[in-house]
């Protein structure tokens, strides 16, 4: 009700009671088969438009209330200040403080355009520190990395020789294995053979299959050609019926089978020293290669790290040179940003600020005659009635 008060021409209008009737409208009847010619709307006084807008532009307002200021515009600002009843002045107020609000908008825009601007402006010797205390990273950084990389080739290095060398005690210590169980396989069967041959020699025991036995591991030992051919008869012989030649043979024999026996063992004895002196000196190497690998794990970890830094550091630097690159693009548009600000509070106060004063100071005429919409004339509401 309050919007639609306020929205009519009250000039144009008289008060009536509640009692009243609205007087009946005399509805002419339209010629068939022609269609009604559209009704035309009321055009508005063109300052009423810059108070619109401007209504338009405010910031915070309900969409509600952003359309009863609207609608609150013509009745209360067109009807002159002195000629205002209590609601058109409160509506005239209430449009007067949203318009000085936008203004304060604009105002503060600009203000915020120039310092930003300013700061720009201000901002040269800044970023141009900053570019060259990016470049000092850049360049530390970079050297960091050149430090780092050498002493993980180093380390890479010194773990590679010292692999090598382990792998060469470890291939010794193999072949010294593989001579120790050769040794221990010869001497376990010179022994058997000296287990045949002392029953051979003490006649006891199954003798063919002994001498059979015996004559394999012979023709291993490269004895000289007459002993071989005299073995077989004479260790077949109970050892009272052999003369001082077959027992000539026979003390050869045994001393050639100690004798092998003998030398194996100390072969194996060596063997073992060997053994374990290699055993030892792998470990320690082992030892070494695996405190070179820490090393080479540390210095990679290092190494990392700095190029991570020198990642960071470039970026640092790129956005400090973009940042110097783009200065004066920048302040070109800070500088076209202010001109716009300004040039948008100037127009709102030449353009709305000045219709409303323009308002304030006299009625507008009323639209012409041609444009306005025939209305029945009706009574105004008690508006104080409604306001309770």
């Amino acid at each position: 009700i309050l919007a639609q008060v306020l929205h009519l021409n009250v000039g144009r209008f008289r008060p009536i009671s509640r009692g009243e009737m609205a007087p009946k409208q005399i509805v002419k009847r339209k010629p068939e088969g022609k269609a009604a010619p559209p009704a035309k709307k009321a055009r508005s006084h063109p300052k009423y438009a810059g108070v619109k807008d401007a209504i338009a532009q405010a910031v915070g307002l309900s969409e509600e209330c952003r359309e009863m200021l609207t609608i609150m515009v013509q009745g209360c600002l067109g009807t002159p200040p002195d000629k205002r009843h209590e609601i058109q002045k409160n509506g005239a107020a209430m449009i007067h403080e949203v318009m000085r609000g936008v203004q304060s908008q604009m105002e503060a825009a600009c203000e915020q355009a120039v310092a930003n601007r300013v700061s720009i402006e201000g901002s040269k010797g800044v970023r141009e520190e900053r570019q060259r205390s990016a470049q000092a990273a850049q360049a530390e950084a970079d050297a960091g990395v050149h430090s780092r990389l050498q002493a993980h080739n180093a380390a890479a290095e010194a773990t590679k020789a010292a692999t090598t060398l382990l792998k060469e005690k470890r291939q010794e210590l193999k072949k010294e294995e593989q001579r120790a169980n050769k040794a221990t396989k010869e001497k376990a069967k010179y022994e058997t053979a000296l287990e045949d041959f002392a029953a051979l020699k003490g006649g006891t025991g199954d003798a063919k299959k002994s001498l059979k036995a015996l004559e394999k591991v012979m023709k291993s030992m490269e004895l000289d050609t007459s002993l071989m051919k005299a073995l077989p008869g004479a260790l077949q012989q109970q050892p009272e019926a052999r003369g001082p030649f077959e027992n000539t043979v026979v003390e050869e024999l045994e001393k050639a089978l100690t004798g092998k026996v003998q030398a194996l063992t100390a072969e194996l004895q060596d063997g073992a020293a060997k053994q374990s002196l290699l055993t030892s000196e792998a470990e320690k190497k082992q030892a070494e290669v695996d405190s070179l690998e820490a090393v080479e794990a540390e210095s990679k970890a290092e190494l990392d790290k700095a190029l991570e830094t020198q990642e960071e550091k470039n970026l640092e630097l790129s956005a400090a040179t973009k940042a110097v690159e783009n200065m004066d693009q920048e302040l070109a548009e800070a500088v076209q940003e202010v001109a716009n600000k300004e040039n948008e509070l100037e127009t709102y106060k030449l353009h709305s600020m000045g219709c409303l004063a323009a308002l304030e100071e006299v009625t507008p005429p009323a639209p012409a005659a041609e444009a306005e919409v025939a209305q029945p004339e009706v009574a105004l509401p008690d508006v104080a009635s409604h306001l309770g």
